[in-house]
């Protein structure tokens, strides 16, 4: 399977909220995401993982934030949705 190139800029404007952001699939869709222009919430129970790809995103000229988040609680969920709106506008 061949992956395409997202263009830098193409998600300029956008905001992507990305489960399990702290390895694996979530955090490789946080950083192809944020290379694309958007700005990534990452939600995720590891939070030195977590607080890495945030950290490596804003290095990287990016704009991204880390919370604490098990999809499994509403709460939660609802927590890392304000955070995407407080913090990414």
């Amino acid at each position: 399977m061949t992956v395409s190139p997202v263009p830098p800029g193409a998600l300029d404007g956008r905001v992507a909220v990305i489960t399990g952001g702290s390895s694996g699939l979530g955090r490789a869709g946080a950083k192809r995401f944020a290379a694309a222009g958007a700005k990534v919430a990452i939600g995720a129970l590891q939070p030195a993982e977590g607080a890495e790809v945030a950290a490596e995103i804003t290095a990287a000229g990016g704009e991204a934030f880390y919370l604490d988040t098990d999809v499994r609680s509403p709460a939660d969920v609802a927590a890392l949705l304000r955070g995407r709106h407080e913090r990414c506008h």
